[in-house]
């Protein structure tokens, strides 16, 4: 089982491309890092004094930079802090900051919804909005854990829990908020605790290998800072994507389904079929239950419902599906055409199910989806009389 649920899991990732958004995320983040460096230290200078900062910040970087590479960043820091003295940020600094992050933001929620598999997309005047609020914070919940350390000194000893939960609220509150669809709490805080030790784990090892195995500072002198700094930046960003990948697992438990094989349009027939029966139940199909019900890839189940969206048959609303027309107003040539349905002169099998749409081919252009529906019912009954399992549609 563990070597099941360890092979999909690396489908799942090189599906993804997590490698590469890594990549475009660092490249982002280093658009990002002067102008948010400049309001966190900003936003630093206002509530503690110079030299705590400067403590601090050396603190931080000399778990994961030479001598030569600490001393370049430490005279860039106080350099940057004599300059603000002088010239404060003003509003196009600001605006500079909003305008850099929003590649950034962009490419998280892109990166996300397609570890989530999302078929929705925020509106431009949402994005905007969501952006905003996400860009407000961001320079607070940065320089939080430098704040929690000076101030609180009492606490010292227990810095590392606190930051450890830091992260962790950091992590889940991304996962919860950035895709656009729904995840479950449990899943969220499943993939940020892991995402969190991993972190913690990935950064103690990472300081260690730059102090005593790598000799940076021989090959590129004070210049070591931006190949440690790249490779930092890139493993950080690939943590943050496996633990989403985590709550995806969390949540969907794709190693619990078992998996047919089947080509389109079969498998929007299936969805229709499934969705119809509970329509006429007077109930509504959500994704979640979609999922559940189908021996289905979900990945194949939402790209099946795009398609059936565009040819104006189902509508997607807050994760659940409804019909556009009622069943009986959908015709089957609207899906497959006479060669698809005698592909299927052999019938499809799956355990006990059996789905025979042959017997309407003679009549495909009239026929609809209630119709199938029908005769679905009707093998389903008759199966049931002679001591098979119903059909389940």
């Amino acid at each position: 089982m563990f070597l099941k649920i360890l092979k999909l899991f690396f489908k799942k990732i090189l599906k993804d491309e997590i490698l590469l958004f890594s990549q475009g995320l660092t490249y982002n983040t280093l658009l990002t890092l002067i102008p948010l460096l400049g309001i966190v230290i900003s936003l630093g200078r206002s509530f503690l004094n110079e030299e705590a900062l400067i403590q601090q910040s050396f603190s931080f970087f000399s778990n994961y930079l030479t001598a030569e590479a600490l001393i370049v960043v430490m005279e860039k820091i106080i350099n940057l802090l004599e300059n603000l003295k002088k010239f404060p940020l003003g509003k196009f600094s600001v605006l500079f900051y909003f305008i850099m992050s929003l590649g950034l933001l962009s490419q998280i929620e892109d990166s996300l919804n397609r570890i989530f598999l999302s078929l929705k997309r925020r509106t431009i005047k949402e994005r905007l909005l969501f952006y905003w609020i996400s860009l407000t914070f961001a320079p607070f919940i940065f320089f939080l854990p430098i704040f929690l350390q000076t101030s609180f000194k009492k606490l010292l000893g227990y810095s590392v829990i606190l930051y450890f939960l830091f992260l962790l609220f950091f992590f889940y509150l991304v996962y919860i908020y950035f895709p656009a669809r729904r995840i479950s709490k449990l899943a969220a805080l499943g993939g940020s605790a892991f995402a969190t030790v991993l972190w913690f784990v990935f950064s103690f090892l990472f300081g260690l290998y730059v102090k005593t195995a790598v000799s940076y500072s021989k090959l590129y002198g004070s210049l070591s800072v931006l190949p440690i700094f790249l490779i930092f930046v890139f493993l950080n960003w690939l943590i943050f994507l496996i633990g989403a990948e985590i709550s995806y697992f969390i949540e969907r438990k794709p190693w619990k389904k078992r998996i047919i094989d089947l080509h389109s349009p079969y498998k929007e027939l299936l969805i229709l079929l499934e969705i119809a029966k509970h329509f006429y139940n007077g109930k509504i199909l959500s994704l979640e239950d979609l999922d559940k019900l189908l021996p289905l890839k979900e990945e194949e189940i939402l790209q099946s419902i795009k398609d059936l969206e565009k040819k104006e048959i189902i509508l997607l609303k807050d994760e659940e599906l409804f019909f556009k027309r009622p069943p009986e107003g959908i015709k089957l040539s609207e899906i497959l055409n006479l060669e698809e349905v005698e592909k299927l002169e052999i019938e499809w099998k799956e355990g006990e199910k059996i789905i025979k749409i042959c017997p309407l081919k003679e009549d495909l252009a009239e026929r609809t989806l209630k119709d199938l529906l029908d005769l679905s019912n009707a093998e389903g009954g008759s199966r049931t009389r002679t001591g098979l399992s119903p059909s389940g549609f």
